[in-house]
């Protein structure tokens, strides 16, 4: 094996242009498997951080027509309270209401998402912090000190991985709040973004959000929330959505304003919940990638069968010599290996070079995308599709290296015809498997492509150049009321009124324009406040108490 490396290498050196674009061409293929390796692995192969994830389901009210929507705290109370119906099928409840708030930053206030959650929250997903403990029951009454648990993220991102944050009290909307646990990293339900991933930063006692919100008290309102439930062992979704129908069912008898027409429940689980589309989006990829794969090693085999062509007299040589089959094709499959090597060495550098690049995206798009990384699993995968190109690549050039055939070129017995029609054959043949790979990962790019296209051509129904848009959320315990709110985004919206060069102003509830980047691009371009500013406006109604709270944009 010693003298087949060396005699490899020295092949390989002798011809530097076939030696480079071969490692190239599959330098290029691996390392892109390896960077969309990296992806899945870290969001779908490692599994949920959860215990038992697969028993962990998301409740969605139904109605007649198969509307979907969250359910309110009161209908979640009265599920709790009537939990003795499905108590056979449901090991538990629990219900997270999700809020915007401020935290101190290096740079100022910074907006986090904080997650309200009833007692038994953490018990029922079947984590346990890293670092402390979750709420005792005594803290999770109404008036008890502000506790926060804070998420993984968070703990690096702010405190440095100070072990010493336990204790430690962080203003939260300006009100003290002592932190008391650390999660793991990875724990990070529910996602409140929309379109996109937007975890908590922190968890707090649901006692704390309904002290300062009345509005939690409405049957109707049905925002910023979920509730999830755990399977007892043994039970499918189906039993557990059958028994929670019943109660469905008498909520709606109850509640006729609320309810009527909301008979029926919905299951989803918990990964259902957290990645949705975004499985059958990357698989996709990644089978583009594993066509890529395929057709740089049809290519770089190719490039083989020709170079032993060429290299005929030589091999004929050593066969003369006494160079079995195997000893031929041996040192044929040394080669492919030594080059499925430098690729797979080469691609490995590829592979961080594009997880850097697109984590920073990924984080805000896909869940759990912190653990991508070409790590110790991203290796073993590269060694092990190294190896599978080393095979693909090497096994037609072995093939065509018999012995019997090599000592008639020698001897000047078989014709030049003769000796390339089946290596034309198969060279023809690689050439139409490289075609066909090649025209169907183009016609989905190309499909791809078309389908952005479209979609970014679609009116908006409103001009955005030049348009900068903000967004605030005063803290609750401040502007309590829908009065105090209208009244200081009226002060807000007079200053920036008054700003030189400001055409307009106004003040949206909801969410963000979805050219929104591209404005702010544009705006730096034409100045801080350059440019037409219009939007509706939003109406406070009582019935909107809590909406002020979540986040108004000012246009």
């Amino acid at each position: 094996m010693r003298n087949d490396l060396r005699d490899a290498l020295r092949a390989l050196l002798r011809a530097p242009s076939f030696s480079v674009v071969a490692v190239l061409t599959l330098a290029l293929a691996i390392g892109s498997a390896t960077a969309i390796f990296s992806v899945v692995d870290a969001v779908f192969v490692r599994g949920l951080p959860y215990g038992n994830p697969s028993r962990l389901q998301t409740v969605y009210e139904s109605s007649d027509n198969a509307n979907f929507r969250v359910p309110s705290y009161p209908t979640f109370k009265d599920w709790q309270l009537q939990g003795a119906a499905v108590r056979d099928a449901i090991e538990g409840f629990a219900f997270v209401r999700g809020n915007g708030v401020s935290t101190p930053g290096a740079d100022g206030p910074e907006r986090q998402i904080d997650a309200y959650v009833t007692p038994g929250f953490f018990d029922l997903m079947g984590t346990r912090p890293i670092l402390g403990r979750t709420f005792r029951p005594d803290e999770e009454q109404l008036g008890a000190p502000n506790v926060a648990v804070v998420s993984f993220d968070y703990f690096m991102r702010h405190f440095g991985g100070d072990r010493a944050i336990l204790g430690k009290t962080l203003p939260v909307d300006s009100v003290p709040t002592t932190i008391v646990g650390v999660m793991p990293r990875g724990f990070a339900y529910p996602n409140f973004g929309s379109g996109g991933w937007l975890p908590p930063a922190l968890w707090q006692p649901i006692a704390v959000f309904q002290a300062t919100h009345a509005a939690l008290s409405l049957r109707g309102l049905h925002v910023d929330s979920r509730a999830i439930l755990r399977l007892r062992s043994g039970t499918d979704s189906t039993h557990a959505a059958a028994a929670m129908r019943t109660i469905a069912t008498r909520l709606a008898e109850a509640y006729p304003a609320e309810q009527a027409h909301w008979t029926s429940v919905v299951l989803r689980s918990l990964s259902d919940e957290l990645f949705g589309e975004l499985r059958s989006t990357l698989y996709l990829i990644a089978g583009a990638v594993g066509f890529v794969l395929l057709l740089a090693c049809a290519n770089v085999a190719n490039l083989l069968l020709v170079r032993n062509s060429v290299r005929a007299r030589e091999l004929a040589v050593r066969a003369a010599l006494g160079a079995g089959t195997w000893r031929l094709a041996r040192h044929l499959l040394v080669e492919a290996g030594m080059i499925a090597a430098a690729a797979g060495i080469a691609g490995v550098g590829l592979a961080t070079a594009l997880v850097k690049l697109v984590r920073p995206f990924a984080e805000q798009r896909l869940p759990f995308a912190t653990y991508i990384a070409v790590d110790a699993r991203a290796a073993m995968f590269t060694i092990g599709i190294s190896a599978a190109t080393a095979l693909l690549i090497g096994v037609l050039p072995v093939f065509h290296a018999d012995r019997g055939s090599l000592a008639a070129r020698l001897r000047g017995g078989m014709s030049v015809d003769a000796r390339g029609v089946g290596e034309r054959r198969v060279r023809d043949a690689l050439v139409s498997i490289q075609f066909a790979l090649a025209i169907t990962v183009l016609i989905g790019a190309g499909l791809l492509i078309q389908s952005v296209r479209r979609v970014s051509s679609v009116s908006l129904g409103y001009d955005p150049d030049g348009t900068i848009s903000f967004s605030i959320a005063p803290p609750a315990h401040k502007y309590d009321s829908p009065a105090q709110a209208a009244a200081l985004y009226k002060r807000i919206l007079e200053a920036v009124r008054a700003v030189p060069s400001v055409e307009a102003v106004a003040a949206a509830g909801g969410g963000a324009p979805s050219d929104q980047s591209r404005d702010r691009r544009s705006a730096r371009r034409r100045g801080s406040a350059d440019g037409v500013l219009s939007s509706g406006v939003h109406r406070f109604h009582e019935s909107d108490a809590d909406d002020h709270r979540r986040g108004t944009r000012i246009l």
